[in-house]
């Protein structure tokens, strides 16, 4: 299913390149900032995780908490990158796309496009079909660890905050096909809207994150799961890698500013 997806989104952008005749007067190349926002979805096998975690103090502060996974997360996602390239030729995108609200997640992609102009009066509808690859971060919050004496002690290191927020979190390789349609408002700006297909890899290197929450520069100590302390378990088995996948179409709709070189 995901390799026929593929291929349609390759089929439909070479028709689209075939059909479009009116280059008009472009300029050769661009480069631009964008921001954009669209919906998210994290897909999750329902299911019950549990965390035993007691850390390295003399007073030996203890986590241990249960929570319940939903079978589907739906949030809102804020997308910023870099594009640059051709008005008609190669393109190329960089791009930063994190999912906002709780069991937030990221991820950083690269994609190699083509591009294809298209003149609209006095404006311009650039047609871009790429592919791209990257990688993501995602997982769960699962509540705080208390200071029950003078400081916690995790990896050797001490923290004098009440408590540190915890979640568990993985990586997760992705790639897919791309399609993005860019109509010009101005010499310097566009608007834009995104249609990305996820296809993603099993997550791995599941671990534990503890995050300052009384400091304005947040600090964040990790341990990798898989040993004595913590113990994590999914609906009684040892976890080994998260209940969630990303894959699935991915829209965006948001606004570029632009330099042109002739």
């Amino acid at each position: 299913m995901k390799v026929r997806f593929l291929i349609l989104i390759l089929f439909m952008g070479s028709q689209m390149f075939g059909q479009l005749a009116d280059d008009g007067d472009f300029p050769e190349k661009y480069r631009s900032l964008f921001i954009g926002f669209g919906p998210r979805t994290l897909n999750t096998i329902p299911g019950t995780i549990k965390t035993v975690y007691t850390d390295e103090s003399p007073s030996m502060d203890h986590l241990e908490t249960q929570i319940e996974i939903l079978d589907k997360y739906k949030k809102w996602g804020f997308q910023a990158g870099y594009k640059w390239g051709r008005y008609k030729g190669l393109s190329h995108s960089i791009l930063f796309d994190i999912a906002m609200g709780k069991n937030k997640g990221g991820i950083f992609t690269y994609s190699l496009g083509y591009n294809y102009p298209v003149k609209i009066s006095t404006k311009a509808l650039i047609v871009r079909a790429a592919l791209f690859g990257g990688f993501g971060n995602f997982g769960f919050d699962i509540g705080q660890l208390e200071n029950n004496a003078g400081y916690i002690e995790i990896n050797g290191n001490k923290y004098y905050d009440r408590q540190l927020d915890v979640s568990l979190s993985s990586q997760v390789f992705i790639y897919g096909p791309e399609l993005d349609l860019m109509f010009e408002l101005s010499d310097h700006f566009e608007v834009f809207a995104s249609f990305i297909y996820d296809i993603a890899s099993k997550n791995s290197r599941p671990k534990i994150n503890f995050v300052t929450t009384e400091k304005e520069d947040q600090e964040t100590a990790t341990i990798d799961l898989g040993g004595d302390n913590p113990i994590v378990t999914y609906n009684g088995k040892e976890l080994t890698s998260l209940p969630y996948e990303i894959s699935g179409l991915r829209l965006t709709f948001g606004v570029s500013y632009v330099w042109n070189y002739y």
